[in-house]
């Protein structure tokens, strides 16, 4: 658990760009619609009793699936191309700073930023990997119910 607890970030705003226009007083955030709706529709109970140690060997075997609906967390050394503009691993510079830097030590806190970051060909030296799996059970995804309740109603009322 201590990886998990280490790398909890809070919420982060999932802009594209943000800032003052050039020769102009504006201020834009393009931001991603429903960023966090959509990741909670897909977040699972965790199934403490299949939480396991991945060897790298073990977590190269895991499907892109697996990666998706698991809680996999991944402390490593990185290092993304130059040709990559927004890199997308995450650090602390300090308490409440955080960068995306180009190479550093980090801790990828799931199996999608892990897939994010392989499909942008950064390189990952991974030192130690933990995996809790989603349960199976037909209310895996707690979040799903509200959240299209509340979406139903918001996009009703902008109609």
């Amino acid at each position: 658990m201590g990886l998990y607890i280490s790398n909890y970030k809070g919420g982060r705003n999932k802009s594209f760009m943000y800032g003052i226009a050039l020769n102009q007083n504006k201020w834009f955030d393009y931001d991603l619609v429903s960023t966090y709706t959509t990741i909670l529709s897909n977040v699972g109970h965790s199934d403490y009793t299949k939480s396991v140690h991945l060897s790298i060997t073990k977590l190269k075997e895991k499907s892109k699936d697996y990666l998706l609906k698991s809680y996999t967390v991944i402390k490593c050394d990185f290092n993304f191309p130059n040709s990559v503009k927004y890199p997308s691993i995450l650090v602390y510079v300090d308490e409440t700073t955080t960068i995306y830097p180009q190479s550093g030590k980090g801790v990828i806190l799931t199996g999608v930023e892990y897939l994010l970051a392989k499909s942008q060909n950064c390189e990952i030296i991974i030192e130690e990997v933990y995996s809790i799996s989603f349960s199976k059970s037909s209310k895996s995804s707690p979040f799903k119910d509200i959240i299209h309740e509340i979406q139903s109603k918001y996009y009703k009322g902008c109609v």
